[in-house]
């Protein structure tokens, strides 16, 4: 990859064809096999990334205080007596240490950062069994990528037979668990952020929200957005994805996960995507797996 003058990225786009799905930044397919993205500096994706972080590390650091990291024990925890009793007879200074724990590391993640994780993240998937699209130059607010053709897996998980749905899946939690165990998380890990080629490879096409330091909660909310995602299809694909992804990551998804897609599988599909069949799935298929609890 080599750095371009913004001049380069901007006539690129310009005479390039727009990219609906951009919501974060625009994305352009230009007229050389490539694909251009522009960062801009305080995107409103950013701000809601950095503070969706701070939450989940407060259940992490609360499970700490309980000595278990288990993610159902904590859910268990979070309604009972022992833990009520833990959090109201938290000494005050505790209670500071918790919250500046749980905010560690958080900031707002800038155009800089998110830039150099895109960067980055084409040689940390090198030993996945996903591919990345090649970074062909970069400049102050712009990245130039390969451009990868295919469908998302999204929607190669509404058209493609249920046995291949699976199997696509399986990668996925695959590299999951490989990048989980080395310290690696997404952090915005939803379909509609792989690409299917005609060869049936896997390409993972979004990094900038990703992080190389995560904590456990960061690799919680990969599990649980991709769910969250994932239950907007009709039961038999939803159930080929979600049991690929258990299989490959070689664990259970948690219940906390489980209940927490719940809430924001449902909210996503009525309130952004504004889909009712994308909403009805949601709720039918949150109920299903809410059953095996029971």
């Amino acid at each position: 990859m080599e750095w371009k003058p913004e001049h380069y990225f901007t006539e690129r786009m310009e005479a390039g064809e727009p990219v609906e799905e951009g919501v974060t930044n625009s994305v352009a397919v230009t007229d050389y096999g490539t694909v251009v993205k522009e960062y801009e500096d305080y995107p409103l994706t950013s701000l809601n990334e950095t503070a969706g972080k701070i939450l989940p590390r407060i259940v992490e650091n609360i499970a700490r205080q309980t000595s278990t990291a288990d993610v159902k024990q904590v859910y268990r925890k979070l309604v009972s007596n022992e833990m009520k009793q833990s959090v109201l007879n938290m000494p005050v200074d505790d209670a500071i240490h918790l919250l500046s724990d749980a905010t560690h590391g958080v900031s707002y993640t800038s155009r800089e950062d998110r830039m150099r994780m895109e960067r980055r993240w084409t040689d940390i998937l090198e030993d996945t069994p996903l591919y990345a699209p090649d970074i062909t130059a970069y400049g102050d607010q712009h990245i130039e990528f390969e451009h990868v053709s295919g469908e998302s897996m999204k929607q190669y998980a509404e058209t493609a037979e249920t046995t291949d749905v699976y199997e696509a899946a399986v990668t996925i939690g695959d590299a999951m668990q490989t990048l989980h165990s080395r310290g690696y998380a997404l952090d915005d890990n939803l379909l509609n952020n792989y690409m299917i080629d005609e060869n049936r490879n896997i390409w993972s096409i979004d990094h900038e929200y990703a992080t190389d330091d995560a904590y456990e909660s960061d690799k919680f909310l990969d599990m649980l957005t991709l769910l969250s995602d994932a239950r907007h299809l009709p039961a038999d694909r939803y159930n080929a994805v979600r049991n690929g992804i258990e299989e490959g990551y070689g664990e259970d998804i948690p219940l906390c996960a489980d209940i927490g897609a719940g809430i924001s599988s449902p909210f996503a599909a009525k309130l952004w995507a504004k889909n009712p069949e994308w909403t009805q799935n949601a709720v039918e298929n949150t109920v299903s797996d809410l059953k095996q609890y029971l």
